[in-house]
């Protein structure tokens, strides 16, 4: 039975020796296809960046300057024709395969180009039909399929591609939404804030970023647009939009700006509309800001304190000299630090604070000034 029991637990232990073994040589061999795999892939996006490349640089014969536009087209239309045929030679799984990697190669380039190489590669890839397989992406249940197929949409300006961009404005997935948010201001400019503003939830910090980045470059353009927003029921969206005129100096949005920061019921959006009236540096805004001077939310005074100070109007210093004079610390320092900055008067005012027998007010006006370099020497 000993015997038995032996060649039991030798057979075994021999069974678990080769079931290692060959698990490990199966991992292997998986690794070994995997790198295959990824280095075909990488010899396959070379090539095709290769060959792309070479199609945008090409040479077009010259032209008349009447046909030119129609002829170079044509032109181009030609350079294809090899591609096309080869791609039509394989089977639809090989096509496909091939063809991800020509929406890859012409994505990436046209992230680059500009000009007449930028105008080429897209008509390389409506010539390709790409901005079809894109539309097609659109729908796919994985979010980064549709967030990649939103982003290269843009990058190629598909103008056909607008509809399902706002469509998935209401998308699931925030980077989809972020994504095609994106991709309209590539394809339709300052007119795609609209549907943005009017469309879009709640945004990320990062998100809020690049989407005013992307703002920036239109200029007073985005103006109705912006000023639209500041109705959305959105706070987001709101703050984004008052942020926005503020920071582009477009005077024509004072008395909107004026409304959301004494009416608007939320204070994120008041206190982006306050420092907004204090970028622009409108010296209407002092009677409307001085009067919140009152509210009884100290941070309220204070957003209006740093407002006043970035205006710098002489008309502000007996309202900043109230806050300084009964406000708490913190007031009277950004009630000091704001006087300093209402020009020579204000200087003036803070020089003689600086021998109040408060020593709060005396160590604000001292702080100010040093803070302000104004601190005369000797």
């Amino acid at each position: 039975m000993d015997r038995i029991d032996s060649l039991i637990l030798i057979f075994l232990g021999g069974a678990a020796t080769v079931y290692l073994l060959m698990s490990t040589i199966a991992l292997l061999l998986r690794r070994e296809l995997i790198e295959r795999a990824a280095a075909r892939e990488t010899v396959l996006f070379k090539q095709y960046t290769r060959r792309i490349v070479e199609l945008v640089l090409r040479d077009v014969p010259p032209l008349e300057e009447d046909v030119r536009r129609a002829a170079a087209r044509n032109y181009c239309r030609s350079f294809l024709d090899p591609l096309k045929k080869e791609l039509s030679l394989y089977s639809s799984r090989k096509r496909a395969h091939h063809r991800e990697f020509i929406r890859i190669v012409i994505a990436d380039l046209a992230e680059d180009l500009t000009g007449e190489a930028y105008d080429r590669i897209v008509f390389f890839a409506e010539e390709l039909g790409l901005p079809r397989e894109l539309l097609a992406m659109l729908s796919r249940r994985e979010w980064w399929l549709r967030a990649t197929a939103a982003r290269n949409l843009g990058t190629i300006k598909a103008l056909d591609a607008a509809d399902a961009l706002i469509d998935r404005l209401k998308d699931r997935h925030q980077v989809v939404r972020h994504q095609a948010s994106i991709a309209l201001i590539k394809i339709l400019g300052a007119s795609a804030l609209r549907p943005i503003f009017w469309t879009r939830t709640i945004m990320n910090p990062w998100e809020r970023i690049e989407l005013s980045v992307a703002i920036a470059q239109f200029g007073s353009e985005a103006a109705p647009y912006l000023l639209e927003a500041l109705e959305s029921t959105n706070r987001s969206i709101v703050v984004l939009a008052t942020e926005m005129l503020g920071s582009q100096g477009l005077t024509s949005s004072f008395g909107p700006l004026v409304t959301v920061a004494t009416q608007h019921r939320d204070p994120k959006a008041r206190a982006a509309a306050i420092a907004s009236l204090g970028e622009l540096g409108d010296q209407r805004a002092v009677e409307p800001l001085a009067e919140l001077l009152k509210s009884r939310d100290p941070a309220v005074r204070g957003w209006v304190l740093e407002s006043l100070g970035s205006i710098g109007s002489s008309a502000a210093i007996p309202r900043i000299l109230e806050r300084l004079q009964s406000g708490d610390l913190d007031e009277k320092i950004r009630a000091a630090l704001a006087l300093g900055r209402c020009g020579v008067e204000g200087e003036r005012e803070l020089r003689i604070l600086g021998g109040s027998d408060d020593p709060e007010v005396r160590d604000s006006a001292f702080n100010a000034l040093e803070e302000l370099g104004l601190v005369r020497e000797g």
